[in-house]
Order: structure tokens, then C-alpha cells, then sequence
């Protein structure tokens, strides 16, 4: 399974690839929500995993074009480390993810990254 890692933070960016290689999967990435949508349009992954909070095109903003121009997406993972409920409501029904996880929770064995990727993926 692809999947398709998209954080401006260079550090949390190879921790969450890396998490994601020890699961199992293939990894690729992206900087930012531009570098995501060019990434998409060459080939589209089994699961994305995509920050809220980035410069330009924010995680919203991304997923957002993404749907307008894939009518078959795959899953989306947000993980981010916002918080709160409205972030998770707003990212989830109004955006349309099919997860939510903070990053202090990503490593939680029942809902943290790997088991929401598999959730979705199998």
C-alpha cells in the first residue's frame, strides 16, 4: 500500500514516514499542499496522511482542491496537532477526512496512525 505523507515540518514529516515504513507501508512525501495536489495528479496513493496547519495551502485548503479534482479519492488521514473538537468536526464532516489523529496520540496502538491507515487501506 502507497501512501502519501504531507507536512511542512521536515522532522515531524520523518517521523510519521518512518512510523508508516515500520508498519509496513511505502512511503512518499510532500512539503506542502501544492507539492500534494502535483503529487496526487502524477499518481494517486492508497491513503493520504496530511497536516491541518501549513503555509500556502493549509491542510483544508488542500483537501479541499484535491476533492474538487479527483472524483475517486482515497482515505485521508489528518494529523495534526490541533486539538480541539471543532477542529476534528470541521476536518471530518465538513472537509470530508476519513480520520482524525493528533499528533500525541499517533503512536496509540488502538487509534493512533498505523491502526486509522490500516482501518482504511484493508
Amino acid at each position: 500500500m502507497k501512501v502519501l505523507v504531507v507536512d511542512d515540518d521536515p522532522a515531524a514529516r520523518d517521523f510519521t514516514c518512518d512510523v508508516l515504513m515500520g508498519g509496513g507501508f511505502n512511503v512518499s512525501e510532500a512539503e506542502d499542499g501544492s507539492a500534494a495536489l502535483a503529487k496526487v495528479a502524477q499518481s494517486i496513493p492508497d491513503c493520504i496522511v496530511l497536516d491541518l496547519v501549513m503555509p500556502g495551502l493549509s491542510g483544508f485548503d488542500t483537501l479541499r482542491e484535491m476533492r474538487k479534482v479527483h472524483a475517486k479519492m482515497p482515505p485521508v488521514v489528518v494529523l495534526t496537532t490541533m486539538d480541539g473538537g471543532g477542529t476534528k468536526v470541521y476536518a471530518t464532516k465538513v472537509n470530508k477526512a476519513d480520520a482524525f489523529v493528533t499528533k500525541s496520540e499517533m503512536l496509540d496502538p488502538q487509534n493512533g496512525l498505523l491502526a486509522q491507515v490500516r482501518r482504511l487501506t484493508v
